[in-house]
């Protein structure tokens, strides 16, 4: 008996999170926009190396309306959807694809040409994370303007922005010699090689 009742315990607690992250999901969707950034901010604090509350925050409908706050909320809204569409961008091919046809890659590489130093930073490791393995987000995220913020942001940005930029431009360049001509163009090679002489570990590696 002790055994059925833990596992009713554990079917209700499932139950209660995934209640908690739809009420989530919608707070991001509706709410003003101090309460939309605290909800992707839970969301990207929830899906942090979580599989089972990653494919739970897919479902309840929030890749889209972190999208949208990427592109239309305030400063620390766009830094905590960027945050939020990283983590669940981690690993996981189908969401990656949600994340792409949601139309999140635009304003993500407009926040790391635009944002304050943290939007930056959690925009460029998004795209990096978009960019792990899937050559059609490689090409969207070229093709969305990318390239250019992301070398300016390693140039230019705090040691996370220059740590996360330099990755995005690492998967960015991985086996498209297109990409790769486009990096050099836009003159990445340089603050690169300085990153690698002068940056924090995280930058360095």
């Amino acid at each position: 008996m002790a055994e059925h009742g833990d596992d009713e315990n554990s079917t209700d607690i499932a139950a209660a999170d995934a209640r908690a992250i739809e009420q989530l999901a919608v707070l991001v969707r509706d709410g003003d926009a101090q309460v939309k950034a605290y909800a992707a901010g839970a969301l990207a604090n929830l899906s942090y190396g979580n599989a089972a509350n990653t494919a739970a925050i897919a479902a309840a409908g929030a890749i889209g309306p972190l999208a949208a706050l990427v592109r239309d909320g305030d400063a620390q809204g766009k830094a905590c959807a960027a945050g939020a569409l990283a983590n669940l961008a981690f690993g996981d091919d189908a969401i990656k694809a949600t994340i792409a046809a949601a139309g999140a890659i635009g304003p993500l590489a407009a926040l790391v040409r635009d944002g304050d130093a943290h939007g930056k930073a959690c925009a460029a490791g998004a795209l990096a994370k978009l960019a792990v393995g899937n050559t059609a987000n490689t090409t969207a995220i070229a093709a969305a303007g990318a390239i250019e913020p992301l070398t300016a942001l390693v140039r230019d940005g705090d040691a996370q922005g220059k740590a996360n930029a330099a990755f995005a431009l690492a998967k960015l360049a991985n086996g498209d010699d297109a990409t790769k001509a486009t990096i050099a163009e836009a003159g990445a090679i340089g603050p690169l090689a300085a990153l690698v002489r002068d940056g924090d570990a995280r930058g360095k590696a």
